[in-house]
């Protein structure tokens, strides 16, 4: 993996955010700002957030981190609700999905090494801003980021 070429400062205002269904993710920082090593969200999720469904991607990891309310994750056949304060550290090829199933809203910085996916939620987000969108649409643009499908949703 690339190591950042040098230390970057992205101030306050430089975020980029945008809306993925009811959730806001914000990119701290990304390939651009690290070289490719590392991206940083700030993924905020309304209560009763159904996440993703289970899917892989062998070409990157995923570390989230719950700053708010509780975080659920089925990592292979484990479900883990994570609360303020845990960690779940992810490996991209074991199939994986998550969702806020509290009341309550939960924050999560989610770290993806290597950096790259973060640009997929730009996409993801113009799918869904008219409406369910073409399922054609949605395997197609997961397939370009390396992520396939194998599964439903936590419920």
């Amino acid at each position: 993996m690339d190591r950042c070429p040098a230390p970057v400062f992205v101030a306050a205002g430089g975020h980029h955010e945008v809306a993925v269904g009811d959730a806001r993710v914000k990119i701290l920082a990304g390939a651009a700002e690290t070289g490719g090593s590392v991206a940083l969200l700030d993924y905020r999720m309304p209560g009763h957030y159904q996440g993703p469904p289970a899917h892989v991607h062998p070409g990157f990891d995923e570390i989230f981190c719950v700053i708010e309310g509780t975080l659920t994750v089925r990592h292979g056949d484990e479900v883990k609700a994570a609360e303020s304060g845990g960690t779940l550290v992810v490996p991209g090829p074991v199939p994986h999905t998550f969702a806020n199933l509290a009341a309550a809203p939960a924050r999560v910085m989610l770290a993806i090494m290597p950096a790259g996916f973060e640009s997929y939620f730009d996409q993801i987000a113009a799918l869904l801003a008219s409406g369910p969108p073409d399922p054609d649409a949605m395997k197609a643009l997961a397939a370009r980021y390396g992520v396939e499908n194998v599964g439903p949703p936590l419920t």
